[in-house]
């Protein structure tokens, strides 16, 4: 409950309305004299925002007699809203809900002939909803088809769909510690520091301090605590709120959402209040992996997710990036078909940015991301291009550093070693980079790509 205090408004009538059900004439009295009134004492009794106390307990008796339960719920003349309610009509809002109610339990037959006669006229727009739940029912079963066939096992081998889901987090997390070497520094930098390009995880230490890693992990466990259940910003905000060290993360995107969740705020809206970076893309694969095989619902609950903590650029990208993963998860994955997920969730609307970009959107930029990759066999080699055609204000704007993450898996082929090592070089924002390339990898190709010192 997310709020008890709507329960205790439904509790009552609708316990009342139980203790009457046996008596028609004593429940009916008790219905135009208490039940169906609005109390002057509480405002969120009004029939507007509170419109299902109006219809529960009259439901629980009449739901099988239509012209009951609406002449129960229209005739009933709310009054004692300032002494009076007149003005605000029958309760029509009760008998809409009441009617949808109804007919979802029984179906059109329910309704008096008279009545279907007039409004099946009025209604046959709208019918055409019911294909549409069709062919949403058709996809859904196709997934669930392939994720119980990658879910077998054979012999004492972890199931394909176990390997993949490992084979993302564990690559993730390798290209992230070891592309934190690298972070905010040009790709001649790295090659001057190192003497020439790092190919290794360097500090293994750091598989465990990065906050991609870190911010990851506490999504995973929020979603095993909901145990099948979706995961919304409510849902990770309290994981926020019980377990992060907010010094740990940077303080103007991260650090904020959380003074503000600590503060009360709800989670759906704290993330308006940030400056935009790339920290939610660093970390939505779970939501994938949840998703898994469902792009389009993958993006959407990126989104819904990400605004707990960022908003715009980054929320754009943290939904393409979800929905590639979902994608990178199917049976029947490639690295065509992954990138061509994030295209097409990719925004056409025009870019909203302080500065000017030489791109009209973000499916524009991000295709030209994917263009100059389609050159390359080498991840080292198109450095140079990328530099020249794809780097914009800064090394954490979200849109960069996801466009050079996919560039990174697509000249990689999907190899997690070269996804690592591309996104570790290309410098910038290195961590994020190479740890979303390699986990694009990892979650196509499973753990037998990751190599393995």
């Amino acid at each position: 409950m997310n709020n008890k205090d709507v329960y205790y408004d439904l509790n009552g009538p609708c316990s009342e309305a139980r203790r009457r059900h046996g008596d028609e004439p004593g429940f009916l009295r008790w219905w135009h004299s208490q039940g169906g009134i609005i109390p002057s004492r509480n405002e969120f009794k009004w029939i507007s925002p509170d419109p299902l106390r109006f219809v529960l307990p009259v439901l629980g008796k009449y739901h099988e007699d239509p012209r009951k339960l609406m002449a129960v719920l229209i005739a009933t003349d709310p009054g004692m809203w300032f002494g009076e309610a007149g003005w605000m009509g029958v309760h029509a809002i009760p008998a809409e809900i009441a009617g949808s109610i109804m007919g979802a339990l029984h179906g059109p037959e329910i309704f008096p002939a008279e009545w279907r006669q007039w409004a099946e006229r009025i209604a046959k727009p709208w019918l055409g909803l019911a294909g549409i739940v069709r062919r949403r029912i058709g996809e859904e079963a196709e997934i669930v088809s392939m994720v119980d066939a990658m879910a077998r096992r054979k012999g004492k081998a972890i199931s394909p769909l176990h390997d993949r889901i490992k084979g993302a987090i564990m690559a993730g997390a390798i290209g992230n510690a070891m592309g934190s070497m690298a972070e905010c520094r040009f790709y001649w930098q790295v090659e001057e520091q190192y003497k020439g390009p790092i190919t290794t995880v360097l500090e293994p230490k750091r598989l465990e301090s990065e906050d991609d890693n870190q911010m990851a992990m506490l999504l995973v466990e929020t979603y095993i605590e909901r145990d099948g259940l979706p995961v919304m910003a409510r849902h990770f905000g309290k994981t926020w709120h019980e377990r992060l060290n907010r010094d740990h993360f940077f303080p103007f995107c991260m650090g904020n959402a959380y003074d503000l969740i600590r503060s009360g705020w709800d989670p759906r809206i704290t993330g308006h209040w940030s400056i935009v970076t790339g920290s939610t893309v660093m970390c939505m694969e779970p939501v994938s992996i949840y998703n898994i095989g469902d792009p389009q619902w993958a993006a959407a609950d990126a989104t819904a997710v990400s605004y707990m903590y960022q908003r715009g650029l980054d929320v754009t990208a943290a939904a393409m990036l979800a929905a590639t993963v979902a994608n990178a998860l199917r049976a029947d994955a490639t690295v065509g078909s992954v990138c061509q997920a994030a295209l097409d969730v990719a925004p056409r609307a025009p870019l909203k940015t302080f500065d000017r970009r030489p791109f009209k959107n973000a499916h524009d930029y991000l295709s030209r991301c994917l263009d100059v990759a389609s050159k390359y066999g080498d991840v080292l080699a198109a450095r140079r291009e990328l530099y020249g055609k794809c780097l914009l204000y800064h090394c954490i704007d979200p849109l960069e550093l996801w466009g050079l993450a996919l560039a990174m898996f697509r000249i990689a082929k999907g190899d997690v070693r070269q996804s690592a090592i591309g996104g570790t070089n290309i410098g910038r924002d290195a961590d994020t980079i190479a740890g979303r390339a390699a986990m694009l990898s990892g979650a196509l190709n499973g753990t037998a790509g990751i190599p393995k010192e």
